[in-house]
């Protein structure tokens, strides 16, 4: 802009602007680093639970192995009668169901912490994300305060500095920059850019902070969707793999 006062007013609009958006930047930046630590901390949660169920459904099937040699001894034993060893198949078959239903106990009880853990996530992540969504709806109110009122001060000195101009002499006016003669031939240039400038900084802020704020509500819906999903496939691979282990674990104790 041309007219000096106005030049000084939007260099001290940018540098209030810049410190603005620093400490704006700096406050999501640890909230960013909060979320993943938070998200961390979930992930590691429902670690434990898997690995925990894992391992005591491996202590399960030890067990049953167990139970399968010291029957495979007596079935190997001369003194075993037909009928025993029947009854011996039959319960050794018997010990595999039950096998089968503590390895679903075990996986319905994962599913069910683990359901609470995202059900906590949400709740939790949806406060997070309040929190920095009224963050951005504090910078962007305090950068359009910023810019409303530069906007009216450079209005006003414009108008004034103009008036000053028009009150110049003939000789005066032909000594004046070609842009200040430019200006007092058309004052309504003038006032079209410092409107159009305005609004389209208006605009670009509204955009801005739609953006951010879509952004973090989109982290948690994301978030959420990843983690159900996952939790979906683990469910039915674990599911189908309990049903593989019962088919070989049927067909080793068959061939006893």
């Amino acid at each position: 802009m041309a007219l000096p006062a106005i030049r000084e007013l939007r260099e001290t609009f940018r540098r209030d602007i810049s410190s603005l958006s620093a400490d704006f930047l700096s406050a999501m930046r640890a909230q960013a680093a909060e979320k993943s630590k938070f998200v961390s901390f979930f992930q590691q949660a429902a670690s434990i639970s898997r690995d925990s169920a894992d391992t005591d459904s491996r202590g399960v099937i030890q067990q049953h192995l167990a139970k399968r040699t010291r029957f495979a001894a007596r079935l190997a034993s001369p003194a075993t009668t037909r009928a025993e060893a029947s009854e011996i198949r039959g319960d050794l078959l018997a010990d595999v169901e039950l096998v089968g239903e503590a390895l679903l106990d075990r996986e319905a009880l994962v599913g069910d912490q683990v359901g609470r853990m995202l059900s906590r996530l949400d709740a939790d992540g949806s406060r997070m994300v309040a929190t920095c969504v009224e963050r951005i709806q504090a910078f962007f109110g305090a950068f359009r305060g910023l810019e409303a009122q530069f906007h009216e001060e450079s209005s006003n000195a414009a108008a004034t500095e103009l008036e000053a101009l028009s009150a110049l002499s003939d000789a005066e006016r032909r000594q004046a920059p070609a842009e200040t003669r430019s200006l007092l031939k058309d004052r309504n240039t003038l006032t079209g850019l410092l409107t159009g400038g305005h609004d389209s900084r208006q605009t670009k802020i509204d955009t801005l902070e739609d953006s951010l704020t879509s952004l973090q509500k989109a982290w948690l819906r994301d978030l959420l969707a990843l983690e159900n999903d996952k939790e979906r496939k683990r469910a039915r691979d674990r599911v189908a793999e309990i049903g593989g282990i019962l088919a070989r674990l049927r067909s080793e104790g068959g061939d006893l």
